[in-house]
C-alpha cells in the first residue's frame, strides 16, 4: 500500500495533491465552464478571461469545442445573431459582441447625455424651502433643496 513512502505529513499531502488536485481542478473547470453564462458579466470581455483562465484548467485546446462552450453561454439575442452570421470561430464571435456592446454604451451616454440636459432645467427651477436663522457660523442654514 505505499506506507513507506508516507513517513511524515509533508509526504502524505504531497503526494496526495500531485495524484489528485490536477484531477480535480480539471473536473471544477469543466463544471464551470457548463454553467457560465454572458448574464453573470457585465462586458463580454469579462466572459472571455474567465473563459479562458478555465479552458486552461481543463485542458482545452480545441477551438471547435472552446466555441462550443462560448457559443452555449451566450444570451439568447447574441446566440441567434452569431449563428444567423455563420460565425464559428470563437475570436470573431468575441470581437462582434465586443463591437455591438460598444455601440449599445455609445448610445446609452447618448441617452444620458439628453436626460443630463432636462434634470439641469429641472435643477434651474429648484429652491430652498426652509431657511433657519444665522447659526453661530453667523450664516444661515438651509435645510432642503426641491
Amino acid at each position: 500500500m505505499n506506507k513507506e513512502k508516507f513517513k511524515t505529513w509533508i509526504d502524505l499531502e504531497y503526494e496526495f495533491k500531485k495524484n489528485f488536485s490536477n484531477k480535480e481542478s480539471e473536473i471544477i473547470a469543466w463544471d464551470k465552464i457548463q454553467n457560465i453564462r454572458q448574464t453573470d458579466y457585465k462586458y463580454i470581455e469579462d466572459l472571455e478571461l474567465e473563459l479562458e483562465e478555465l479552458f486552461i484548467k481543463a485542458k482545452i485546446d480545441d477551438e471547435k469545442v472552446k466555441w462550443d462552450c462560448l457559443l452555449s453561454s451566450l444570451e439568447s439575442k447574441n446566440k441567434r445573431i452569431i449563428l444567423e452570421k455563420g460565425i464559428h470561430t470563437s475570436k470573431r464571435t468575441i470581437d462582434h459582441i465586443k463591437g455591438s456592446e460598444k455601440l449599445d454604451r455609445v448610445m446609452e451616454v447618448g441617452m444620458e447625455g439628453s436626460k443630463i440636459g432636462k434634470e439641469m432645467e429641472v435643477d434651474l427651477d429648484r429652491k430652498i424651502v426652509k431657511k433657519h436663522p444665522y447659526s453661530s457660523a453667523e450664516e444661515p442654514m438651509y435645510e432642503a433643496l426641491i
